[in-house]
């Protein structure tokens, strides 16, 4: 983000204008900032001016706020769910090797996203708190230093993902899984070691461009990464004879290539010019209080979204413990794998409106932070309408994209009414949390979602699916009150924040604002 000297300058890149302290400067003193396209990568806002803040917010003023953050959430989007669709390429063709293979790769998937993937991802969510209001702040060299400490704290996670993965053969057959896939499953999650670090080196620079409002190259380095996932997995699985361990090494090569190709777009895009100033000592060791707040917001962040992504593994596993568990099971996965592509909707309006709220706080505007949360709450009520419509309208036809059998494809109906439900109660929510990290709430984040989930979702979830005989439909409706629970607690917390308060924090966790005024 870089001041511009001359609003005529022809060489600016699309700008914003920024009130000192939310609308305390006059009018004829604005500060003109350009919008994460320093680097020739960021948003293409045209060249309209944010218009000037009013007590209450005017249509030109949200209209304004609602296009920051669609061109912030479409690139997000697009990177989701490609990033998705890896995980279901491998799963194709593995499908044709046969049942045992087919199983064993898609629990060791399920235990790479738990116990893995969703940690990497969930930690660097410290990134997004301190990244955005340093970012905001113009204090671009602090971006260097959190970058590195979030490599740190990741590579040092990896130690126990991967000696939890070499005891996974035991932990299994204590489950009561069978010998043989507990093997396969064992032999597929060691394959997934270079995969590992490939999460947990990729997810920072993913967090690095996001909260300098670069978003463009994430989508293309996922396109390209998922271009290169089919052909290598083809090859390792069926030309060179590997089987379904050839979809453990296409995976890790592909996780690798994506760290790589970010790293290429960083560095041609110039991203790191004016954010990272070299490999310190400092930012990991000489100053242990800051390492430590990173760590301090790292740790709640990875627990709150380990906590929501490991509910829907519970729910799984306990549907199959339910009568006629190939039908239950079957139905429960279809509504899981759907929850997770609407998912994605609500994962780009929850990054995109953390990074606005993350950059307005650093730069000491706390109208603007407020002004995005409701322009994300319009989008994402918006959003969950449509999701909620078109599954319900879907509903006697959805199953076949997954299955031909009859009997999944008729309790898969019954469902979807209840998914139209969660799913757009699950956007609302999880848009929300985007605030809750933008302004460094994730301890919030992680009690709220224990809260809701394992001491409501998950007991209605037995209560109703077992105890009341209701089965898939008790499972699914446990989710849902789990759901809605968090969706009520976030919305009070949301609307409890007072934003000059954790503006004022965002300040002294950056060490001010430094700005130039324009005459």
């Amino acid at each position: 983000m870089v001041v511009s000297r001359h609003e005529s300058d022809p060489q600016v890149l699309p700008r914003r204008i920024l009130e000192d302290n939310a609308g305390d400067l006059q009018p004829s003193r604005k500060i003109v900032v350009r919008v994460g396209s320093s680097y020739g990568l960021g948003l293409r806002k045209s060249d309209t001016d944010a218009p000037a803040l009013t007590e209450l917010p005017s249509w030109n003023q949200l209209k304004f706020e609602l296009w920051l953050q669609w061109e912030l959430a479409a690139p997000l989007l697009v990177q989701g769910v490609l990033q998705v669709f890896l995980g279901l390429v491998s799963i194709m063709f593995v499908g044709r090797l046969g049942e045992l293979e087919l199983a064993s790769a898609s629990l060791g998937i399920s235990l790479y996203n738990a116990t893995g993937y969703w940690i990497m991802l969930g930690s660097v969510g410290a990134m997004e708190t301190l990244c955005g209001q340093a970012f905001g702040a113009k204090q671009y060299h602090k971006l260097g230093e959190v970058l590195q400490r979030a490599l740190f704290v990741n590579t040092v996670l990896c130690g126990p993902v991967m000696i939890l993965w070499m005891y996974a053969e035991e932990i299994l057959l204590a489950l009561g899984q069978e010998p043989h896939i507990a093997d396969a499953t064992t032999r597929f999650l060691y394959g997934l070691f270079p995969a590992l670090f490939g999460a947990a080196w990729g997810m920072p620079l993913v967090k690095y461009l996001q909260t300098q409002n670069i978003v463009r190259p994430l989508a293309v380095c996922s396109g390209l990464t998922l271009a290169v996932h089919v052909p290598v997995t083809y090859a390792l699985v069926f030309s060179l004879g590997l089987g379904f361990m050839g979809a453990a090494y296409a995976t890790s090569i592909s996780q690798l290539v994506f760290f790589f190709l970010l790293l290429g777009s960083i560095y041609i895009s110039g991203a790191h010019k004016k954010t990272w100033g070299g490999w310190s000592r400092r930012a990991m060791f000489s100053d242990v209080s800051e390492l430590w707040e990173y760590v301090r917001l790292a740790f709640p962040s990875a627990i709150m979204t380990c906590l929501e992504s490991w509910v829907y593994e519970l729910a799984l596993f306990l549907a199959g413990l339910l009568p006629n568990p190939a039908v239950q099971l079957s139905a429960i996965n279809i509504l899981t794998n759907t929850t997770m592509l609407t998912f994605m909707l609500a994962v780009a309006w929850s990054a995109a409106v953390s990074v606005r709220v993350a950059n307005e706080l650093g730069a000491n505007s706390p109208e603007r932070a407020r002004l995005a949360v409701l322009a994300s709450r319009v989008t994402s009520v918006v959003t969950a309408a449509a999701v909620a419509i078109t599954l319900f309208a879907c509903r006697h036809v959805w199953g076949y994209i997954f299955t031909d059998d009859v009997p999944v494809i008729k309790l898969t109906a019954s469902l979807l009414p209840l998914l139209s439900i969660s799913a757009a109660t699950d956007i609302l929510q999880y848009t929300m949390s985007g605030v809750l990290r933008g302004s460094g709430k994730q301890d919030f984040g992680a009690l709220c979602n224990f809260l809701s989930y394992y001491l409501v979702g998950i007991p209605m979830l037995v209560f109703l699916g077992f105890y009341c005989n209701l089965e898939a439909m008790g499972v699914w409706s446990g989710l849902l009150m789990g759901v809605l629970a968090n969706l009520v607690i976030y919305s009070i917390l949301t609307s409890m924040i007072d934003w000059k308060k954790e503006a004022e924090t965002a300040l002294s966790r950056t060490g001010g604002l430094d700005t130039h005024l324009l005459g």
